[in-house]
């Protein structure tokens, strides 16, 4: 053999050593136009190809395929198949706060049976009237080959009104495979069987936490099947809550152990046909510890350092309408319970955000549960006002500056919180209290995609203790302002009502916490100048909706305050107050904050 060809055997021999390359990765946009359908654009990720009206577009990340939602999406269930020669890459889902719902009979949003797929910031349910599927509701890793491994990986996420006729109302975690929950919500799903959220079989793996489960309906919210193969590896629960689920053993349920049981830091309360139901034998390696479990629960789910039976202070199960209806009122047990050092221990170096996105700890310490209380401050009162219960005099430039001071007993003088002063030169955020706490926020955690399809230049993210009027500003020529309450689930929108203000501000004013975002709009409105023409009222009555400052002129020195929810007779106003009358003392309030009636102006 001459030495030219043994170079060339020799080349040949060392390529076929050599790993295979991993396949490119690819993002995949399911755009708000149609071209690429959301089915169309999983099979091309399943395949490695391009399918429908989709182009996979070469990120340079190695082999995960990532699925970009631009609105939301429906169809039948999507496979990732243990057997068929499908599957060559792992695939991302971001869906950027857009829904999928499933629209076909008794089907499932994903069956995944190899690779792992993983999903950011997507809701998941069902259309009425569609049947159930088997076992998994929404999501079903399947197969039982320990050779072909399937996992599953969700943030950020929501999972409602999935049905199974079996297990696993929302998630099935199939024989040996692994399924990681971060920082999700289940609600309104059901099993006929056990796990309304997720049940569990031979040898599985499930992680969960931050996330909250409640008005869910099966034997058990989360659960090892019945008596069918061996029992799941592992189960761990941190800093999760289980509350108002329904059904026999409506919270956790375990009558066949796990080999590995971990619940820390968790609530399980307030469910019928028990809170907290464990096996009569726990598995060695069992730690239960830092948790709030009901009355009703057996004393296996009591056992551990620190596990405490008691009423965590959440509201009663039958009112919970939006997420904030989950969190622990103040005084309760569950508020900084964990030490700094224990939250670390818990977590480790993963990511310790509660289910909101709310940093842990608050105060140094980490509280029970999937929420992190912010206590709100003492609501804003003058100094001189007292119980605000009358117009006393009060010295000049003395007390609150906010006309709005919502009725409590503290006396202390509020500004906006550091967090708010110090956003950046184009955001201006006043007439909030020192409880308001802000953030820049920006790409997957803005709150609702028809924002973020608007294409903010400018978003806020404000909560706390917010009181109404707190006003928002951005330095900008043009625009609109949307608001999004991310207390309510779902999250809404809103256009707010835009002026403008010297400095080339364009501002709007909030009542709530929310996201407050500036998009692309009109020229702004030119800079209004208050009216201080008064206009006499003959028939005019105004109900104050907070308690507010008593002034001696518009816009002038306060000589006092007025109490909450009093109605009053108007009689004069300009543009932005009213002249009333207290009990024989005339003064002026602010417009703002009152609901007028009759023949005002």
């Amino acid at each position: 053999m001459n030495s030219g060809a043994l170079v060339k055997l020799i080349v040949v021999a060392l390529l076929l050593l050599l790993p295979a390359l991993p396949a490119l990765a690819h993002e995949i946009v399911v755009d708000a136009a149609g071209t690429c359908s959301f089915p169309d654009a999983f099979a091309s990720a399943n395949n490695d190809d391009n399918r429908g009206g989709c182009t996979r577009v070469d990120d340079g990340n190695g082999s995960n395929d990532t699925i970009i939602l631009e609105k939301n999406v429906s169809s039948g269930g999507l496979v990732m198949s243990a057997t068929a020669s499908l599957n060559r890459g792992n695939i991302t889902i971001e869906g950027k706060g857009y829904t999928y719902t499933m629209n076909v009979n008794h089907d499932r949003h994903f069956d995944v049976g190899r690779n792992r797929l993983t999903i950011n910031n997507l809701i998941l349910t069902r259309a009425e009237n569609t049947g159930r599927a088997g076992v998994g509701g929404s999501i079903n890793l399947s197969g039982t080959s320990v050779t072909i491994p399937a996992s599953l990986v969700v943030n950020d996420s929501v999972f409602h009104g999935n049905l199974a006729w079996d297990e696993g109302g929302a998630i099935n975690v199939g024989p040996h495979k692994e399924a990681t929950i971060n920082r999700t919500v289940f609600y309104n799903n059901t099993s006929n069987k056990v796990g309304s959220a997720i049940s569990l079989e031979d040898k599985a793996h499930l992680i969960v936490s931050n996330s909250s489960f409640y008005n869910n309906n099966g034997k058990g919210v989360i659960a090892p099947h019945d008596g069918t193969g061996g029992p799941p590896d592992e189960i761990t629960l941190r800093h999760v809550t289980i509350f108002g689920n329904s059904g026999s053993g409506g919270g956790l349920r375990f009558a066949t152990a796990a080999s590995k049981l971990e619940m820390s830091n968790s609530i399980d309360v307030s469910n019928a046909g028990g809170a907290c139901q464990l096996t009569a034998t726990l598995p060695t390696d069992t730690t239960l510890r830092n948790n709030i479990v009901g009355s009703s629960s057996t004393q296996n789910c009591k056992d551990g350092a620190n596990t405490v039976v008691a009423d965590p202070m959440l509201p009663n199960a039958a009112g919970v309408t939006t997420l904030l209806h989950l969190i622990p009122q103040a005084g309760s047990p569950a508020i900084d319970a964990i030490s700094a050092a224990d939250c670390e221990a818990v977590f480790g170096t993963a990511d310790k955000r509660d289910v909101r996105g709310t940093a842990r700890p608050q105060n140094g310490k980490c509280d029970i549960g999937a929420y992190e209380y912010v206590a709100p401050p003492p609501p804003p009162r003058d100094t001189e006002s007292g119980s605000g219960g009358g117009a006393s005099a009060s010295p000049s430039g003395s007390g609150s500056d906010d006309e709005a001071m919502p009725t409590a007993v503290a006396v202390i003088r509020y500004s906006p919180a550091q967090s708010c002063q110090s956003l950046q030169p184009s955001i201006v955020v006043s007439k909030a209290s020192s409880g308001t706490s802000c953030q820049l926020v920006s790409g997957s955690g803005i709150g609702h995609p028809e924002v973020i399809a608007a294409m903010p230049s400018l978003v806020v993210d404000i909560w706390g203790w917010v009181t109404p009027g707190t006003q928002v500003c951005f330095l900008a020529s043009s625009g609109a302002i949307k608001f999004i309450d991310t207390t309510a689930l779902p999250r809404t929108v809103a256009d707010l009502s835009v002026f403008s203000e010297a400095g080339g501000l364009l501002c709007a004013t909030v009542d709530g916490a929310g996201q407050v975002a500036l998009v692309p709009g009109p020229s702004a409105p030119p800079v209004a100048t208050p009216s201080l023409d008064t206009q006499l009222l003959g028939d005019c009555m105004v109900t104050l909706q907070y308690s507010l400052n008593f002034r001696d002129a518009p816009a002038g020195e306060k000589i006092g305050a007025l109490p909450s929810q009093v109605k009053l007779t108007a009689l004069e106003r300009t543009d932005s107050w009213f002249k009333v009358d207290y009990h024989g003392a005339q003064g002026w309030i602010s417009a703002a904050y009152v609901e007028p009636e009759d023949d005002c102006g």
